[in-house]
Formats: structure tokens, C-alpha cells, sequence
């Protein structure tokens, strides 16, 4: 929040910004050091100020409005060239330092809300020099990504200049900041969007044929059986009992204690209860609710272990030809 102060810094500054590129500096002149940051602080903040702004400021500082239309440009560089015309180069860039230190909006805060993927393309074809001033402004997660995603040859070198970094010329920062903000401009913004690729997968597979499904997974396993398995594990979940004929699922039904279901139903919505408890006796049924009522705490990995063993018999048994596995209507052939 602003305070009283900053407020005098901001409209003195943007009445300083509406003056000549010789009045500008003079005035800036009779101030204190503390007002002169303050008030460059506030320019180097200001993008433009259109007619209408303009306006309503010399308004304010009891200037008539000339006949022509009023605009006036900010930013960082305005910011430098009055203070360089006010008090030379050396002090000039002093104050630039401390404005861009005390900055709301630190150097390269804009990548920050760009999409890792667009940063990672935008300091693709950087220097190791350009990437390594960079890098110490971000946060830290953020850098870590960029640095995991550098070529390993560049890796060693961008850390270990970063590790030596002391003191950076406020120069190259500007002149890189705006060589990306450029970039970011004519590029456009990179839209992506977060897709589950192994779900997405899975999902596919269960409206391909059987036979499909398993050519796909064993050319998978070759490759990667890591992969393979995690979309195993996808593709069959809990809800492949709906896949069975009411007869199949009860000889599999059959092979199973009524605590070892009632542990499996556990983890199963009310939907999927009810497909078990269509296919068992009333008598069984109210055993194994009795079982589910019983269960305290479980151990996640006690519940997944139970689940994970529950499905593979499914599977095993539909390898074996006891049971069938039907995803849908199409493939039945009576």
C-alpha cells in the first residue's frame, strides 16, 4: 500500500515525465537524494501517460493545457536519461541500482508468469553470460526447472557462474530484460495445457479391442516395461467387474473371503457395492457389510495391496479362459 510519501513521489513524477528534456533534469535537481529515488523509482514504474492523464496532471500543478494533445513515456530508460542529464552517468546508474533493487516489480519478474515450457524456450538460444545474470532473480523453483532443462555441458558452467556472481552491471540487466521482454512480444504467448498422458492412454486402450489392447502393451513392455505397468495399472482399476457377465463375476465372487471382499470394497464408490452385492446372497451380503462396518483404520498400502491383488485374479482368470472380460456390447458373440 502506498503511502502519503509515495503518493507525492508518483504525482511529482509524472509531472516531472510532462516536462522538456531540459526542465525535466533541472527541476529534479532541487531535490533531496531520497526524493530524487523516490520520484525516478515511480517513473521507472510508469509505462506512458496518455492525454488524458496528462492533462489532469499540469491540471493539478496550475498549468493550462496547450492546444496540443499531451502524452508522455516511463519506464526505466526515461528514468535514466533524466537523471543522467541531472547528475551524470556514475551517480545516475547509482540511482537506477537502488530503484531496480526497491522495484515492486524486480528485473525478469515478468517470466514468472509465463508457462515453464515458453521460459524454457525463450533462454534456449541465450548465452551461458546472459542466462547466468538471469537466473539469480527468479525464484528459486522456477531456476531450478530452467537449470534441469539446460544441456548437461551448460549445467556445470551456468552454476558455477552463478556461485561467482558478486555484482551485475544494472546495464546488462536492462539490455537482456529487454531483449526477452522483445521476445515475448513477437513470439506470443505459448499456450499449453496439462494432459495425463499415461490416463489418456488407459482411457484409448479400453475402447480397443482386447487383442489391440494387449499387442499395444507388450510392444509398450519392450521399450519401457515401467511404463507399461503404470498403464496396466490404469487400465484395469476397480471398475473392471462391470466388464464381466453377472455369472462370471460371481465364480470370481466365490474365490474370495468375505473379509478379503469387504476389504476390497473399501476402497470401491457406491456404485460399484452395489454391482458386488447384486451378485451374492442376502445372507452374504449383510456379512460382508457387517465386515466393512467392522474395519477401523486401514493402511493406504494394506487397501491398494488387497485392490491391486483382487484385479490381477480377474485378469489371470481371463487369461486362463474361465472368465471374460467384455468392455462393451460390440465385442460379445453369441
Amino acid at each position: 500500500m502506498k503511502t502519503s510519501k509515495d503518493r507525492g513521489f508518483q504525482r511529482a513524477a509524472r509531472f516531472i515525465m510532462l516536462l522538456g528534456k531540459e526542465q525535466a533534469p533541472e527541476v529534479l535537481k532541487h531535490f533531496s537524494e531520497e526524493e530524487v529515488e523516490g520520484i525516478t523509482r515511480e517513473i521507472a514504474q510508469i509505462d506512458n501517460l496518455n492525454a488524458e492523464e496528462a492533462a489532469r496532471v499540469l491540471k493539478e500543478f496550475g498549468y493550462l493545457q496547450k492546444s496540443r494533445e499531451l502524452a508522455a513515456q516511463g519506464g526505466v530508460d526515461k528514468a535514466r536519461e533524466i537523471l543522467i542529464s541531472a547528475f551524470g552517468k556514475e551517480k545516475a546508474e547509482t540511482f537506477i541500482t537502488k530503484i531496480l533493487k526497491r522495484s515492486p516489480h524486480p528485473p525478469f519478474s515478468f517470466l514468472e508468469d509465463l508457462e515453464q515450457e515458453q521460459v524454457n524456450l525463450l533462454l534456449r538460444d541465450e548465452s551461458i553470460q546472459v542466462v547466468s545474470a538471469i537466473l539469480p532473480h527468479l525464484n528459486p523453483k522456477r531456476a531450478a526447472a530452467i537449470i534441469s532443462n539446460l544441456p548437461r555441458e551448460q549445467k556445470s558452467e551456468v552454476i558455477r557462474r552463478i556461485a561467482s556472481l558478486e555484482k551485475i552491471d544494472p546495464e546488462i540487466i536492462r539490455m537482456a530484460e529487454q531483449a526477452l521482454r522483445e521476445k515475448v512480444r513477437t513470439q506470443g504467448e505459448i499456450v499449453t495445457w496439462g494432459v495425463d498422458g499415461k490416463r489418456a492412454l488407459a482411457e484409448i486402450l479400453k475402447y480397443s479391442g482386447l487383442s489391440t489392447e494387449q499387442s499395444i502393451l507388450d510392444a509398450l513392455k519392450e521399450k519401457d516395461e515401467k511404463l507399461a505397468l503404470e498403464i496396466e495399472e490404469r487400465l484395469f482399476s476397480l471398475d473392471i467387474i462391470t466388464w464381466l457377465s453377472g455369472r462370471d463375476l460371481q465364480t470370481v465372487l466365490r474365490d474370495f473371503s468375505d473379509r478379503e471382499l469387504a476389504l476390497v470394497m473399501k476402497a470401491m464408490d457406491e456404485n460399484l457395492k452395489e454391482v458386488i452385492f447384486a451378485n451374492v446372497s442376502e445372507r452374504r451380503r449383510e456379512i460382508i457389510r457387517t465386515e466393512i462396518d467392522s474395519f477401523g483404520a486401514i493402511l493406504r498400502s494394506e487397501l491398494d495391496k488387497a485392490c491391486g491383488e483382487f484385479i490381477d485374479y480377474i485378469r489371470m482368470q481371463s487369461e486362463k479362459g474361465e472368465i471374460t472380460i467384455t468392455r462393451n456390447q460390440d465385442e460379445l458373440v453369441e
